[in-house]
């Protein structure tokens, strides 16, 4: 799911206040998912926050979010193997 697909159907008034929960507005949002344009790491975290997960940063940011929230990285454990103990 998108921003633009979390704001469709939903009345002018509502989506007015979703956007100044995500610090931004509904033509931003238009704009940035038009052109496919990332949104930066503050809005994508305002997103997630506001939307309980329904907007998570890890598919607003799929090519880079393990750089800019580690702490999600390791709590995925992303790029991480599991290591067992040597058996001697």
């Amino acid at each position: 799911m998108t921003p633009l697909d979390y704001l469709h159907g939903r009345p002018i008034p509502e989506q007015l206040e979703i956007c100044r929960e995500w610090g931004t507005t509904p033509g931003y949002v238009r704009k940035r998912c038009s052109l496919g344009q990332a949104f930066g790491p503050a809005i994508c975290v305002a997103m997630e926050k506001s939307t309980g997960g329904a907007l998570a940063r890890k598919h607003l940011r799929p090519d880079d979010w393990h750089l800019i929230w580690p702490e999600l990285a390791e709590a995925a454990n992303y790029g991480h193997e599991e290591v067992s103990p040597s058996v001697r």
